[in-house]
């Protein structure tokens, strides 16, 4: 149960059907936003349901429980703002030749805008919450021209911009080699066009 919050899988999500198990998921991460043992709670609740009715996960279009027809509802409807969001999306190329895509967005669930983001041929994701002042970076590892976030330093030229802009030494970005995120909780002191031009510099 407890990899239910990457159920994000690998396929283009716009090539999808409305009615599948990440649209699914999308809703309930959704509908409870920040709420972890609920989202695995209710997670574990519609897998329990696929595995002993057979329903295929691709098809949730057949007898599905009207608690969990609320959760496609909603996860269709995020899906869909996603991609339209997505559409608009800022280009640019690093200085590897990297092909970086960065979009501001609201919605929590950063792994889907990212996932759309990769469908649509970005090498980098950069996706901006410019109210919480959050940023999370993800390189595309399946493509030919993914990037370790770590190792080519990005971490950490992005924490010594932080620094020079007096952000406290407890507040670092990390994450793993393939994703990274800003501080937290405070969130970063630089602004989008500072961590693109650092994006475009390093990778």
């Amino acid at each position: 149960m407890e990899y239910i919050d990457a159920v994000d899988l690998w396929r283009p999500i716009r090539e999808e059907p409305e009615a599948n198990l990440k649209v699914a998921i999308a809703g309930i991460r959704m509908q409870h936003t920040g709420a972890d043992r609920k989202i695995l709670d209710e997670g574990g609740e519609l897998l329990k349901w696929l595995e002993e009715t057979g329903q295929k996960p691709g098809d949730l279009s057949g007898s599905l429980p009207s608690k969990f027809k609320v959760y496609l509802q909603i996860g269709a409807d995020v899906l869909r703002r996603i991609r339209k969001d997505n559409q608009a999306m800022q280009r640019c190329r690093t200085k590897k030749g990297r092909l970086v895509g960065y979009v501001q967005t609201a919605f929590p669930i950063f792994s889907i805008v990212k996932e759309d983001m990769f469908a649509r041929g970005i090498d980098i994701a950069v996706v901006h919450n410019p109210e919480k002042r959050r940023f999370s970076i993800a390189s595309n590892i399946l493509g030919n021209r993914g990037a370790n976030l770590k190792k080519e330093g990005l971490v950490e030229a992005l924490n010594q911009a932080e620094r020079e802009k007096g952000s406290p030494y407890d507040q670092s970005w990390g994450g793993h080699e393939d994703r990274i995120g800003s501080p937290k909780p405070l969130g970063s002191l630089l602004s989008a066009e500072e961590v693109l031009e650092i994006i475009k510099d390093r990778l």
